[in-house]
């Protein structure tokens, strides 16, 4: 008697394990993705009440983190846009993500320090993967130059 598995046998299992696989691996991505952009949430809306706080006692929101009483975690860049020193102007804002030059990232959480404090999902190098993920994490959507966006808040 034999005994052994065919190579017949073993290609059908090494098949099944792909396809599994595949299923797998993009919900696995987005999971880890979520994860990481309810971290930068998180510290956006950290920094968006500290900014606030700032502005109530000097009349103008900083650049300098340092003036602020909270802490930021290394592995996380947070870029200025705008002049943050003026409460209505709409560019005022916080991009916060892991990389430190904007047109780098996958996507990232960019806040404006006006009154309003909207938030979006940016996505520069918009793939079909940022675009649902963005979508997944937000509500309404739209374009603008080469980035894509998705705005997911309009206050705190």
């Amino acid at each position: 008697m034999k005994q052994g598995f065919t190579l017949i046998e073993l290609l059908v299992v090494v098949l099944i394990i792909g396809i599994l696989a595949s299923v797998a691996l993009p919900q696995y991505n987005m999971a880890v993705a979520k994860a990481e952009f309810s971290e930068y949430v998180t510290i956006g809306n950290t920094l968006f009440r500290a900014e606030q706080l700032y502005y109530m006692a000097n009349g103008k929101y900083t650049k300098d983190l340092t003036e602020l009483d909270i802490q930021i975690p290394a592995s996380i860049n947070i870029s200025f846009f705008g002049d943050v020193n003026s409460a209505t102007n709409w560019f005022g804002g916080a991009d916060v993500g892991k990389t430190k030059r904007w047109n780098e990232y996958r996507y990232r959480v960019f806040f404006t320090l006006e009154r309003s404090g909207t938030r979006w999902c940016l996505s520069y190098k918009a793939t079909d993967f940022t675009r649902k993920f963005c979508d997944s994490v937000a509500g309404k959507k739209g374009t603008q130059a080469s980035y894509y966006y998705s705005e997911f808040s309009s206050k705190l």
